[in-house]
């Protein structure tokens, strides 16, 4: 392909004669209604010219009658309208943009009926090499498929590294607005989300990063923090109800996202960790700068990271109820698995494979309180020093099989951190239990690369040697104060997983706008 090499006609600039070939291949392209194209080795090469294929309406049929008729390279042109869809439009790999006739003026109502599957209103595969558009559009809730559909309404996979959503209307969609999974990179920009009740607007997985499942191929690479290997979410502004909040982004399966320039009203943004998702992993990695998050009266954290690591800086956090402490930890990192057990991993409390543990046993016993004891151990046998316990240490239940962290100890009690899911934490007389310790969790905020972990369940069962990776925060205000980070989790630590205040040494953003 021609590179670096521009041309003007009717103007004075100079140019290599490279460019004027390049002209006249255009100029015979026009006639033979073909793209000529001069190859590495200097041969002309014909490429079909892309064309525009209008669907006759915006009714389903005839909209995935234009899209099954796009080659690479086409515009498929939907028209004005309002049209109710009532089953998924499919879109196979390939290289093509689906253009509306502008939001609010191309409009398209979700009534796919969300059982006995759920099924997204739009299904999009990507592949390599291909890229794919979608911009244009409204896409509304309907008045009978209320249901929340937790897969997405639109739902975008696959490989491509120049996928672009851009310029839609999100409004009021029962369900997950946008899921993003396999391992494509891109950007969604210039959208707006709006919504009269709770919900998440978008779900981004990457869970076949590198060819592997789960997003194991993400946690085994490096970062690659501000180049074009992530998902862009910029310029987009998200809305909810001052009482029905929730978050704009939630990432999970070793995603790699950066969020910037986006304007957030009543809610916030957050990530998952290698916890409630079963077999798949946390998120891998977050860059996060110049938004802007209002709130009213939220119950919510501005923004709240579970899993991996990243920077988060230039933000205004605006508002937000008091109870959360703006100005103060306006970003809130939680481990959650060292209070709960998930399959395959099991609770980061000393006794999992898979995370880093000091192997040793503390202390051993059985509890000698009183039946159904919830949360509270009593050792009438012991005579320990206060608090001596609640510097990192858990407490597992061996009779049970449950363990959690220790919050605090007395000469002869101790008490654990409850479980945020509802699990029931309780000791009955004769339960033995033992006291441990894990040094690192699993993809616990501030985890770095490791090992590849592969299979279901993991073929191997033992620490990945995931290195230390801290979050760096700086140059963040909360109503005009001071924001910091913070975490009550013993694996969790400042000065070591999260830096407070400080650039990240080395740390250039990737180009803005984005490229696409």
């Amino acid at each position: 392909m021609l590179q670096k090499e521009h041309f003007a006609i009717g103007t004075t600039r100079v140019h290599s004669p490279r460019a004027w070939s390049a002209i006249a291949l255009v100029l015979m392209g026009a006639v033979l209604g073909v793209a000529l194209v001069a190859n590495r080795s200097g041969e002309i090469e014909s490429v079909r010219a892309a064309t525009t294929i209008t669907a006759a309406t915006c009714n389903q049929a005839d909209v995935q009658s234009a899209i099954n008729q796009a080659k690479d390279g086409d515009v498929v042109q939907i028209p004005a309208g309002t049209c109710t869809w009532t089953g998924t439009i499919t879109v196979s790999p390939k290289a093509i943009t689906i253009q509306g006739a502008g939001i609010n003026k191309t409009v398209i109502v979700d009534e796919v009926p969300r059982a006995p599957r759920q099924m997204p209103l739009l299904s999009v595969t990507t592949l390599v090499g291909k890229a794919f558009r979608l911009t244009g559009f409204t896409f509304k809730g309907g008045v009978t498929q209320t249901a929340t559909n937790y897969s997405g309404v639109l739902l975008i996979g696959g490989t491509s590294q120049a996928v672009r959503i851009d310029n839609n209307s999100f409004s009021n969609l029962f369900g997950k607005h946008i899921h993003t999974t396999g391992a494509f990179w891109g950007v969604i920009d210039h959208n707006t989300f709006t919504a009269s009740f709770r919900t998440e607007f978008i779900i981004a997985s990457m869970p076949g990063w590198g060819g592997k499942a789960y997003g194991d191929g993400s946690w085994s690479e490096p970062l690659y923090l501000g180049t074009e290997k992530a998902l862009y979410i910029e310029d987009n502004t998200f809305n909810w109800p001052p009482t029905n909040d929730l978050v704009a982004l939630d990432a999970d399966e070793g995603s790699r996202i950066v969020f910037r320039r986006n304007t957030l009203t009543n809610g916030g943004i957050g990530n998952h960790g290698t916890d409630s998702g079963q077999r798949n992993r946390g998120a891998r990695s977050f860059e996060v700068y110049d938004n802007v998050m209002t709130s009213s009266n939220s119950w919510f954290t501005p923004i709240f990271i579970r899993s991996g690591t990243g920077v988060i800086f230039n933000n205004t956090f605006n508002g937000f109820s008091p109870w959360n402490s703006i100005p103060g930890p306006a970003i809130k990192l939680r481990n959650f698995r060292n209070a709960d057990s998930f399959v395959p991993f099991g609770a980061c409390d000393g006794s999992s494979p898979y995370d880093k543990n000091d192997g040793i046993v503390y202390v051993s016993g059985t509890h000698t309180g009183a039946a159904a004891s919830t949360n509270v151990l009593t050792d009438s046998t012991k005579s320990w020093t206060a608090n001596q316990w609640a510097t990192g240490y858990s407490l597992r239940n061996t009779t049970k099989n449950w363990g959690s962290i220790i919050s605090g100890n007395t000469a002869n009690t101790i008490t654990v951190v409850g479980s945020s899911y509802g699990a029931s934490y309780t000791f009955d007389p004769g339960d033995s239990y033992k006291i441990l310790r894990a040094l690192r969790c699993l993809d616990q905020p501030g985890a770095g690369t490791g090992d590849l972990i592969t299979g279901s369940p993991p073929t191997s069962a033992s620490w990945p040697n995931q290195i230390t990776d801290p979050i760096y925060q700086w140059n963040n205000t909360a109503n005009n104060g001071t924001v910091s980070m913070s975490s009550y989790f013993p694996n969790v630590k400042v000065g070591i997983d999260w830096i407070n205040n400080t650039p990240r040494p080395g740390y250039i953003p990737y180009q803005y706008p984005h490229p696409l």
